[in-house]
């Protein structure tokens, strides 16, 4: 029964909203078709509306095109443009020069290169002439050019010899000493620029001008160092040996300063980076060292020692390029040293023959005492020890190069020495005891002569008189006390 009335209920219901519905549906059916015609209307029009913005388009990316077209032309006019003008002003500059220089030209054609305005005003043409640069291939600009270059070989060509004679003339306000040449400097420093704008433009006039300065500089330093010299030799003519070392020290300082203020002249004012420093510098003290090595022969002659000590340079080591120069004359200094060394062996070995040995070995004691390096020292103390045992004829003459052997190391103390002396003292003792013994009736007389020949050096005649006495037996022991008693 409930499910029937459920049904009912159900079928009933369903019939209400049917009918809702289709109502519902033929109004809106009814307001669709009053619709159509402006949706149409609107369709068209959004139609229109898409071939207007697509020819839009279209216009927009050609004019986009356009643009970037006249964007380049106008870069490359701009360039252009920015290129003619910078033409333009270079021309003018160009031409402002030549106006310029045909009023700078005269100048080159001045003789007076002593008139300070004369040169301040070559300066200046200099100066026009430097700015005076272009790549353009114009007839007139390369006219120029050649015309430039003539004037400017033939200007330079005049001034190295204005310079060169003028250089010349100078003469040093030397009294004797060492000098900077700062007389020389200020002559050359009126023409730096002149002689910079060479090392620039015309490298073989410039490497004349240079050329000059070091020979005739050469020339006045040679002049400069024989006086000084003449100075030194005459305090060692005095035998004011004792000075010789300080006399020295003080002239290689005063070369050295010499070397160093070269040095920066050059560097600063006449070389300009375009010619190493010091191998300049260099050739121009080469022929000075020359000359200062060959004229210490004549020192050597009279102090040999003395110059020989005076030339062991020690902390000779400098800084910068005048450090390297001055290595140079320092190691040809040592060497010509080690060539006095070598030279007075050898003729002290030479002398040694026609003096006596008692004389040689005075005079050598004498040198000993000096200074000098540990190598000549031991190479004198050979000789010596050499001279001393040149003669050996018989027992009394090596007594003597005993004797002469004690001498040497008693004022030496050197172990060469006293090695001899040992090996002397060993030969003697057999030699000794044969003269000695060989014949019993000559052995007192032997004696007394040994005794004798040995009495002013005590270490010997000890020496003789042990050996002797080991070796006899008492009775003649006594007669040798007996003798010594009697020998004064």
């Amino acid at each position: 029964m409930i499910l029937f009335n459920l049904l009912k209920l159900y079928t009933f219901n369903k019939k209400i909203i049917s009918e809702k519905a289709q109502e519902s549906y033929t109004f809106n059916k009814k307001i669709i078709e009053e619709l159509k015609p402006t949706i149409h209307l609107i369709k068209k029009e959004h139609l229109n509306t898409k071939e207007t913005c697509e020819e839009y388009n279209k216009k927009l990316s050609l004019l986009s095109q356009e643009l970037i077209f006249i964007e380049e032309k106008n870069k490359e006019l701009q360039n252009e443009i920015s290129f003619l003008t910078n033409l333009f002003d270079h021309l003018r500059k160009i031409v402002v020069n030549l106006e310029i220089q045909n009023e700078s030209f005269e100048v080159f054609q001045n003789e007076n290169l002593e008139d300070l305005d004369i040169i301040a005003r070559i300066e200046s043409g200099l100066e026009s002439v430097h700015d005076f640069d272009s790549v353009y291939k114009i007839r007139v600009i390369e006219e120029r050019k050649e015309e430039i270059d003539r004037t400017l070989k033939g200007f330079f060509k005049r001034f190295y010899l204005f310079y060169r004679e003028k250089i010349g003339k100078i003469e040093s306000t030397s009294k004797g000493e060492l000098k900077i040449h700062t007389f020389f400097y200020n002559q050359t420093k009126i023409y730096e620029k002149i002689i910079q704008f060479a090392s620039i433009n015309l490298s073989e006039m410039f490497i004349q001008i240079i050329t000059a300065y070091k020979e005739i500089n050469t020339k006045i330093y040679k002049k400069e160092f024989e006086n000084h010299l003449k100075l030194i030799y005459k305090v060692f003519a005095e035998k004011r040996s004792s000075k010789a070392e300080e006399i020295f020290q003080i002239f290689f300082e005063s070369f050295f300063l010499v070397i160093k203020a070269e040095v920066h002249f050059c560097s600063n004012h006449l070389l300009f980076d375009k010619v190493d420093v010091a191998e300049f510098v260099s050739d121009i003290f080469y022929d000075v060292v020359d000359f200062l090595l060959h004229s210490l022969n004549a020192l050597f002659e009279k102090m040999p020692l003395d110059l020989i000590n005076v030339l062991h340079l020690k902390n000779y080591k400098k800084e910068g390029k005048e450090g390297f120069i001055w290595k140079e004359v320092c190691d040809k200094l040592t060497q010509q040293r080690k060539v006095y060394e070598d030279r007075f062996i050898l003729e002290e070995s030479d002398n040694f023959f026609s003096r006596n040995r008692d004389r040689n070995l005075e005079l050598t004691l004498s040198n000993l005492k000096k200074k000098m390096t540990n190598n000549l020292r031991t190479k004198l103390i050979q000789i010596e020890l050499k001279d001393i045992l040149r003669e050996e004829n018989d027992i009394f003459d090596r007594l003597k190069v005993l004797k002469l052997l004690y001498k040497f190391n008693d004022e030496i103390k050197d172990d060469q020495i006293s090695l001899k002396i040992q090996e002397k003292l060993r030969g003697l003792e057999k030699e000794i005891i044969v003269y000695v013994y060989e014949d019993d009736d000559k052995k007192r007389r032997r004696v007394e002569r040994l005794i004798r020949n040995s009495k002013d050096e005590t270490r010997i005649r000890e020496f003789v008189l042990l050996v002797v006495k080991e070796n006899c037996d008492d009775l003649f022991g006594k007669e040798i006390d007996e003798i010594v008693k009697n020998v004064k």
